[in-house]
């Protein structure tokens, strides 16, 4: 899988964004890191999110803010036909679980509210790429790091070592 290299204005927040060509073997996890208001969320959401699912590709996305996202995950897998675990953590994985080959995953910030045991059954599903959002590193294992600087409106995504 291929990302960039795009230059992506986004309103609001007036934010540009500039993403240099990265290529991405299957199976890659990848670790999406900056600090706090650095535009990492706005990033996901806004330019990366769109342009995979322009190629083709399902994206699960698990937000920061699980608590928002619990009703929409529940519903969506009721409407499936599968049951809606109670618990946060345990209701993002089941709804992940279906992620296949061609399909990427997003936890923004979703070690907060998984378990180190959900963390690492959604780490193994087989999926295109895996991004892990946080401020720091974390001991999950990841082939790639992205790290996202904000200078005033101007944002960089650069590739970094893990």
């Amino acid at each position: 899988m291929n990302l960039g290299p795009w230059e992506a204005y986004v309103d609001p927040p007036g934010f540009t964004f500039h993403v240099p060509a990265i290529a991405l073997p299957a199976g890659s996890t990848v670790q999406v890191m900056g600090d706090n208001g650095a535009g990492k969320t706005v990033f996901l959401e806004r330019v990366l999110l769109p342009r995979l699912e322009e190629q083709g590709r399902r994206v699960f996305f698990v937000a920061q803010d699980l608590a928002l996202q619990a009703h929409v995950l529940a519903a969506t897998l009721a409407a499936q036909g599968m049951p809606a675990p109670r618990a946060q953590g345990a209701l993002g994985a089941a709804w992940a679980a279906d992620a296949g080959a061609d399909d990427v995953l997003v936890l923004d910030e979703t070690d907060r509210h998984l378990t180190p045991e959900e963390m690492q059954r959604l780490l193994a599903l087989p999926v295109a790429a895996a991004f892990l959002v946080s401020h720091q590193p974390r001991p999950w294992p990841r082939t790639h790091c992205l790290k996202v600087t904000r200078r005033g409106r101007d944002v960089r995504i650069e590739e970094v070592r893990p």
